[in-house]
């Protein structure tokens, strides 16, 4: 799939699921130009929005609201990484949530593999992309998150994710 960036206006990949999602997964997006979540219990600082934005099958979907979000994603060897994310949109058509990798290596991240994981490092935090979500006969990557210590963003029960088609 390509995905071409017009000026002035935001593009995101979206999901039609099969079966329940997990608000725990993160899937890593190079293509998408924000933050964008499904779900949005956490969410601070909030500001109503009327943005839409284009997604990768070309529909366009409204944004309600735009704000900041702090998640833990989990790490290896029961560590976990607290990450504050600026102008997360909520979007309540998408069916996953989507983490810019763009938007993250602008802010100076760097991507890299680390066997079959993606990895973003910025400084000593890392997020490893390494949940698979078999689509077809590929996988899309994704960071599972957990509940920090201010309760700040609540989850639902991790349930496994099947997408039947994505856009």
């Amino acid at each position: 799939m390509k995905l071409l960036i017009c000026q002035d206006h935001e593009i995101a990949l979206i999901g039609r699921e099969k079966g329940e999602i997990d608000a725990n997964l993160w899937i890593g997006d190079s293509g998408a130009t924000s933050h964008i979540t499904c779900c949005e219990i956490g969410m601070f600082d909030i500001k109503p929005s009327s943005q839409k934005i284009t997604v990768g099958d070309g529909r366009h979907v409204k944004v309600e609201k735009t704000g900041k979000m702090k998640i833990n994603f989990e790490g290896r060897n029961q560590e976990s990484t607290q990450v504050l994310l600026e102008n997360v949109k909520f979007v309540p058509e998408m069916k996953v949530n989507l983490f810019s990798l763009t938007v993250a290596m602008e802010k100076g991240a760097s991507l890299y593999s680390e066997g079959t994981s993606m990895v973003l490092k910025k400084d000593e935090k890392r997020i490893f992309f390494d949940t698979k979500i078999k689509m077809g006969s590929s996988f899309l990557v994704a960071a599972k998150s957990i509940k920090n210590e201010e309760g700040a963003f609540i989850l639902s029960e991790r349930k496994e994710m099947k997408i039947e088609k994505f856009h």
